[in-house]
């Protein structure tokens, strides 16, 4: 009987070390790469160099990049940017770039960058875009080319045993992640709102109301300590992981902003404790 359960991880452990990734698989990981590259040099450019890039959402032919914080920016400087790092990673391909608002998903600027210089077309230039939160959504004109990466891993075959110790590391980080993650459901009942973490959603009645990654996260970190009072220098750490990258009243305008969302339902309520921190009580 104690046989079995190890007779299936070596299984697993094989099929993990064997098994090559696709095509599909290399590009969406080059794109993934190109675009997070893209959003660290773009933050450099607008003088952040403490806040994360988020992870890049996958939407069919669509990747959509979001930062951490509420950033400004003139286009131009998105836009110079896209082309400088497509031109470093010799990237073949032709996108649309949209900039939008977390909130609304309102269109506020877009271009076309093309390998092509004479095919790119720029709206709205020169129109700075005011401090909020926004995401940048990149849509494939065609086919992702990721001519870079497949010519090296033509020309670089790592040895079995490489990949068997890579297969096993891998496992073991993933065991220990699925041991130590904390368990979050699907859709949360949040008195008389629904809240989905994963799409960072609320719902309220009919009415669907949009979060931020931050709101999102803030919110689930609520949940999990209702009806208690949490530190400031606590949400800080949970939330935006150190308190080096927490700039001026940055908290207090994200509470702000959940309070107005969570206003429907009066039993909710995130109430600040002076001198300590907030405390969400439902």
């Amino acid at each position: 009987m104690g046989k079995l359960p190890l007779f299936k991880v070596f299984i697993l452990l094989l099929f993990t070390c064997t098994v090559v990734p696709t095509h599909a698989q290399n590009e969406e990981q080059y794109i993934a790469v190109l675009l997070r590259n893209i959003g660290h040099q773009f933050l450099s450019e607008i003088g952040d160099s403490t806040s994360r890039i988020l992870e890049v959402e996958h939407q069919e032919n669509r990747y959509v990049l979001r930062f951490e914080k509420e950033i400004e920016f003139s286009p131009d400087q998105l836009y110079n940017n896209v082309h400088e790092v497509m031109q470093k990673h010799r990237a073949q391909q032709n996108f649309i770039v949209e900039v939008s608002t977390c909130d609304s998903h309102q269109v506020l600027h877009s271009f076309k960058a093309s390998v092509n210089r004479d095919e790119e077309i720029l709206s709205c230039k020169g129109r700075d875009l005011p401090l909020d939160c926004y995401e940048v959504i990149f849509t494939s004109t065609e086919p992702w080319i990721a001519h870079t990466v497949v010519e090296e891993e033509k020309q670089s075959y790592t040895p079995v045993y490489l990949l068997l110790g890579g297969g096993v590391l891998v496992l073991i980080l993933y065991l220990f992640k699925i041991r130590n993650k904390r368990a979050a459901k699907e859709v949360l009942a949040l008195g008389a709102y629904h809240f989905e973490l994963k799409r960072m959603k609320l719902f309220y009645k009919d009415e669907v109301i949009e979060l931020s990654a931050i709101e999102a996260e803030l919110l689930h970190l609520f949940v999990q300590h209702k009806n208690e009072t949490l530190k400031r220098e606590y949400i800080l750490n949970e939330v935006w992981e150190d308190e080096g990258n927490y700039v001026g009243r940055t908290l207090d305008v994200f509470i702000s902003k959940l309070r107005k969302k969570l206003e429907n339902d009066e039993s909710l309520k995130i109430v600040s404790v002076r001198g300590v921190g907030y405390k969400f009580v439902n």
